[in-house]
């Protein structure tokens, strides 16, 4: 008799095995044991004439107890059952079977467990007690809202969905509290002994017309008391009386000249946008090759600028990418308002992509190449 482990998918096993004059036999069992899951045994009996047998598998973890728990109990029982007492019926003669048993739930945090297999198999006695890891519940509670951003006077509307172990069973357990909190950490909505039955909570709160403005907190107590939070925004969200666009190719050879590029700045109405401007380019070098050019200019409607490849050493230090970076500060106001743009730096004057060919070529016909 003895035992042993053995990979059976990417779980780890172990395995209880005996080979005698009385016939031979193996159970084999996982080497963890999640809360809430399934575990599967596995059972051989490789002798033809083995008689019938029966084994019952118990399981029991061993919780943390504090000393407050200790000083007011010194006979409290940290014992949790993990695997409620199963029996299995082992038919007689060769078999080769697995069945699956469910794990008890628990409140409690468990490191390891004692599994107990007793009874009879091939006809002999079996006592095994084993030492197994225990993988406590997990579990996720998902808050979402229908976005990110409000302005003032908006609708706050979120959903609330827990669930737990390896198969993300839905739970459905009421929450206790639900409450949102704002920027000062003032609870401005509250719901208690919220309904859970379906599984999934919809909740919505509509916002005052001038709120405080900043990062707001959903909080979500789960029956365990654990605590969930996730986020949303206020601000008064004001549309940008102007843009800046820049005008640039999408390429340059690295042996031009030079290139050119023109910022524009206009009003949502349509007219220009006049004040002082500043370009910075950039040829994205590395160490004594990065180099860049500032430019400042009084600006009104739009302003082509023209530079030259050799300023930007784009031959001699293998420069692939040049970066403008456009910023206006509007007249009379000071807004500023900025835009950037990516140029790419190509050494392939042309290049060809064959699009479609004949599969075959033979002599003295015809052969189409695209």
């Amino acid at each position: 008799m003895g035992t042993g482990t053995s990979w059976m998918g990417s779980m780890l096993l172990v395995a209880f095995f005996f080979s005698g004059a009385l016939g031979s036999y193996m159970i084999i069992i996982p080497n963890s044991l999640e809360l809430g899951g399934k575990m599967q045994v596995c059972i051989t009996v490789d002798d033809n004439t083995a008689p019938a047998g029966k084994l019952t598998f118990s399981g029991v973890g061993q919780r943390y107890i504090s000393y407050s728990e200790r000083k007011e109990n010194p006979d409290i029982d940290a014992g949790v059952v993990v695997l409620p007492t199963t029996t299995i019926d082992v038919p007689a003669g060769r078999k080769d079977f697995c069945k699956e048993m469910g794990s008890s739930t628990s409140e409690h945090f468990l490191h390891d467990a004692s599994l107990n297999i007793l009874g009879e198999i091939a006809g002999v006695s079996v006592n095994y007690t084993e030492n197994i890891e225990v993988e406590n519940q997990k579990k996720v509670t998902v808050i979402q809202t229908d976005k990110y951003l409000y302005q003032p006077g908006q609708t706050v509307k979120f959903r609330i969905l827990t669930f737990s172990g390896s198969f993300m069973d839905i739970s459905t357990k009421n929450y206790p509290i639900v409450w949102v909190t704002s920027p000062s950490q003032t609870r401005i909505a509250q719901w208690r002994n919220v309904d859970n039955s379906d599984g999934l909570v919809h909740l919505e709160m509509t916002l005052v017309e001038e709120p405080e403005e900043g990062t707001y907190r959903i909080h979500v107590q789960n029956e365990d008391l654990s605590e969930e939070t996730t986020n949303f925004k206020v601000e008064e969200y004001v549309l940008p009386r102007f843009e800046v666009t820049i005008e640039s190719p999408k390429y340059v050879l690295s042996r031009d000249t030079g290139f050119s590029f023109k910022v524009c700045a206009k009003y949502t109405f349509g007219q220009p946008v006049s004040g002082e401007l500043s370009v910075r380019i950039s040829n994205n070098g590395q160490k004594k090759c990065y180099t860049t050019i500032t430019r400042n200019e009084t600006f009104s409607g739009c302003k082509e600028f023209e530079v030259v490849n050799s300023d930007m050493r784009t031959v001699d230090c293998s420069i692939y990418s040049v970066s403008v970076r456009a910023l206006l500060t509007e007249e009379g106001t000071g807004v500023e308002m900025t835009q950037s743009s990516s140029i790419e730096v190509s050494r392939t004057p042309v290049s060809f992509k064959t699009v479609y060919n004949d599969r075959y070529m033979k002599y003295n016909l015809p052969y189409t190449l695209r």
